[in-house]
């Protein structure tokens, strides 16, 4: 699973370079790493920011849970997470690859 948390965060990285997604970022900052399940609610937020911002002023505030609930009941959960897996099994992460997903 670490595999796959390294792999997920490297996106919103990608696209939020200013934020600490990264385990070296947040090292730098002295904030907590992420987190499996961060990284995905991070993924999903970012993926999805017109969505969570119908809901509150800052994508990251929700729960994991809430982020996932309100995918599902919005019907860009498996999208999303098509995407996620993609982006888990690419070995080749490029800048046009991260663009492909968005």
């Amino acid at each position: 699973m670490e595999r796959e948390r390294i792999a997920i965060i490297e996106f919103p990285q990608w696209n939020d370079r200013n934020a600490c997604y990264t385990d070296e970022n947040c090292d730098l900052e002295e904030v907590p790493r992420m987190t499996y399940k961060d990284s995905v609610k991070y993924l999903f937020g970012v993926m999805n920011d017109d969505f969570y911002y119908n809901i509150t002023d800052n994508i990251f505030e929700p729960s994991y849970d809430e982020v996932i609930k309100y995918a599902k009941d919005n019907n860009f959960y498996n999208a999303t997470y098509e995407k996620l897996i993609t982006l888990i099994n690419n070995e080749n992460t490029t800048i046009e690859f991260y663009k492909s997903l968005i």
